[in-house]
């Protein structure tokens, strides 16, 4: 994707001298592309550290749809939805992949990335049709997201069928559920015992998150409380959350990840909202920010300030 000459992390060296022709990780930002951040995923086992091309990863989904991998009852266990909590946001999940819909067309599908590579896998099993892109960017170039391409082109593919789909109908296909006509998406407001909207949930490409209804008490936080959580915490070896903000919306951006805004649910804790994420300020006996706590899928771990 990129050609200019670049100093490779060792990690990609050493690959490179395994495979010659392999491609060179970046990260995008504002437009303009650098070296990616080199990240030793090895240690995650299959959620990682494969070396692949689109044309593997279609033999391998061909038998796997093919029922050359799996026995019957576990493809069926693989592919249907694990019943989840309802307090629990997440994907529309079976063991591994992602069930959900193209325009009203079953799908499944799941998406990958890390510092500087970017994938996704969807297959329409009504069709026999899977398309696969890679990209050796993350955060890619916006429009080009692999699961972006990937849709657009089974689009493409399926033009014809998808045009002979009925129409959806435009009043609401549920109390409190909507869709959007311009794309393959809809939201489901949700209600407290007085039936007062207290947030929606959002459904596209097999993602769904929450997103709280947003009050005037989150909007009162002062410019001097905001400023006191500004500033840099390490998250990791070469991971820093660096936490900005323009007025009174507040951002978090995690090395090679792009700028993703952060509300406040108090003075110190605030959440994202395209992932169930969120991280609490930390204050030292003088009232200083000195560290945070990351809270993710189960997971907490401190970051301390570092700038």
């Amino acid at each position: 994707m990129w050609g200019e000459t670049v100093v490779l992390p060792i990690r990609a060296k050493l690959a490179r001298l395994i495979y010659p022709v392999i491609a060179t990780g970046y990260s995008i930002t504002d437009g303009k592309a650098a070296a990616a951040l080199d990240w030793d995923m090895s240690w995650a086992g299959g959620a990682g550290a494969i070396y692949s091309t689109v044309g593997d990863l279609f033999r391998w989904n061909e038998a796997l749809f093919g029922g050359k991998i799996l026995k019957p009852a576990s493809f069926q266990a693989m592919t249907t939805p694990v019943k989840l909590p309802p307090n629990i946001d997440g994907l529309n999940y079976g063991f591994g992949l992602v069930i959900a819909e193209l325009n009203r067309l079953p799908l499944i599908s799941h998406s990958g990335g890390l510092n500087g590579w970017s994938s996704d896998l969807m297959r329409l099993p009504e069709q026999n049709c899977t398309v696969i892109a890679l990209a050796n960017a993350m955060p890619p170039v916006t429009s080009f997201e692999p699961a972006t391409v990937t849709r657009q082109i089974a689009g493409k593919l399926l033009k014809a069928e998808l045009k002979n789909l009925p129409p959806p109908k435009e009043d609401p296909s549920a109390p409190d559920t909507f869709f959007w006509k311009i794309a393959d998406a809809q939201v489901v407001f949700e209600r407290n015992d007085k039936r007062e909207v207290i947030a929606a949930r959002h459904t596209q490409g097999g993602n769904t998150f929450r997103a709280a209804r947003i009050t005037d008490a989150e909007l009162q936080l002062t410019a001097a409380a905001l400023d006191a959580i500004l500033g840099q915490y390490q998250y990791g070896p070469n991971v820093i959350l660096t936490v900005t903000r323009d007025g009174q919306s507040v951002f978090g951006q995690q090395t090679g990840q792009p700028k993703l805004q952060i509300y406040p649910k108090s003075a110190i804790e605030f959440e994202w909202r395209v992932v169930k994420a969120s991280v609490t300020f930390k204050k030292d006996s003088e009232g200083k920010v000195t560290a945070a706590t990351h809270s993710q899928n189960g997971t907490t771990f401190n970051a301390p300030k570092i700038k």
